[in-house]
């Protein structure tokens, strides 16, 4: 059930692997998003008022090219003033890169020729951050790389080879120590290749998201832990839909990770990851009211997952991926996973599905039991150590019930 996700940096964000690999660092440049921009004068006589604004010359049509807007030496300068922040926006965009990997990041990049490297020396006496134009030279900056005496470059006092991070490259290219060669595999008949080819049979395998499973007609009985206290329903949503509004409280927890006290800001900050800016107070007090919703009705669970966040062991938003038993590749994304005070696993999805009595309670519970039930079965042989997951679960927030079912144990050979 392995597999490799190959995807962009912008949809990689929030979530994370065990091993990322960053390719071609060197192609990845900054690219100024105002390149093609004017300042076009705009005059606006309100009354007795003139107001004067500018306007970029990228929303001018050109009345000489169909396809083209007006642009000048206006947008030159625009560029030129804006591109410290577009080298800023592409250093956050790598920081966004590198940090998805939990254990191993692997970054490669053509490196330039010694020769060039003398040069840029010669030329700036240093490498620096003022004229990185490329992941790769904002790379050679975080390293604090410099070519030494011999042109090749060696890391700043704060790093060390072996230690913090290794040198891999072909012989005769690149830094640091050369790769182990390797034996050459045999030539391959062509024609027996061909014939191999033929004679697989070409199976096709969907993927499927756990959320868009079928409610199961038979879902067994879990454990309900009901809300410690009544909490009043919630009124009108202010995000205008349950997607945007569930969007934003699974980022809000994301980000608090129930460490201490939540500060406004955070919340804040999950609106605009997720919503932007539009009704950005009505969303956060929201937030707010949910997370206090949290507080009240599970008060148990809570102070367990704020001790398992202080260990280190509670995890948002865990992708998962396997090969189930019908052949169909299963992906998702577990909300919470965390390691309890009884020192084994447990699995929580939230839903902020609004509950408005006991029979709909029930009939979410039946709808969302696959999902989780999918999640589960991705944790089997995958957690540390050859441990196994004790139970999974649905926490629905706005009716403050949490139902969990047990894991059974695997059957042991005698």
């Amino acid at each position: 059930g392995a597999a490799v996700t190959v995807t962009v940096v912008h949809q990689a964000k929030g979530r994370e692997w065990d091993t990322v690999v960053v390719p071609d660092l060197h192609l990845v440049t900054v690219k100024g998003r105002v390149a093609l921009c004017d300042l076009q004068r705009l005059v606006r006589r309100d009354g007795t008022k003139v107001a004067r604004t500018y306007l970029p010359g990228s929303v001018l049509e050109n009345e000489d090219d169909l396809f083209a807007t007006a642009a000048g030496a206006g947008g030159r300068v625009l560029a030129a003033a804006t591109r410290p922040a577009e080298r800023a926006e592409s250093r956050r965009l790598f920081y966004v890169a590198c940090t998805r990997a939990r254990r191993r990041l692997v970054l490669s990049a053509t490196w330039p020729a010694e020769e060039e490297l003398r040069k840029m020396v010669a030329r700036r006496g240093t490498l620096g951050l003022g004229e990185a134009k490329s992941w790769l030279d904002d790379l050679t900056f975080a390293l604090q790389l410099q070519p030494d005496a011999t042109g090749r470059l060696q890391p700043g006092d704060l790093w060390r080879e072996g230690r913090d991070f290794a040198w891999t490259r072909p012989a005769g290219a690149g830094y640091g120590d050369a790769a182990a060669p390797t034996e050459q595999p045999p030539r391959l008949h062509r024609a027996a290749l061909q014939r191999a080819a033929h004679a697989v049979e070409v199976v096709p395998r969907a993927v499927l998201n756990p959320s868009k499973l079928p409610p199961a007609a038979h879902a067994p009985a879990p454990t309900l832990i009901a809300p410690a206290a009544v909490v009043a329903p919630a009124s009108a949503s202010a995000f205008g839909g349950a997607d945007a509004g569930g969007s934003a409280f699974h980022r809000a927890v994301q980000l608090w990770s129930y460490r201490g006290a939540c500060p406004d800001a955070l919340l804040a900050q999950a609106v605009r990851d997720t919503c932007g800016e539009h009704r950005l107070d009505e969303r956060a007090a929201e937030l707010r009211a949910l997370l206090a919703r949290l507080q009240a009705t599970q008060p148990g669970l809570l102070g367990e997952l704020r001790t398992a966040a202080a260990r280190g062991e509670l995890f948002h938003e865990v992708g998962i991926g396997y090969v189930d038993a019908a052949g169909t590749r299963v992906e998702g994304s577990i909300d919470l996973l965390y390691r309890g005070g009884d020192g084994q696993w447990h699995l929580l999805d939230y839903k902020t599905d609004r509950i408005d009595g006991a029979g709909t309670l029930e009939q979410r519970i039946a709808d969302h039991h696959a999902q989780v039930a999918a999640y589960a079965e991705s944790t089997r042989g995958r957690l540390l150590a050859g441990q196994q997951l004790a139970s999974y679960g649905l926490w629905f927030v706005t009716a403050g019930t949490v139902a969990t079912w047990a894991v059974a144990a695997p059957a042991r050979s005698s």
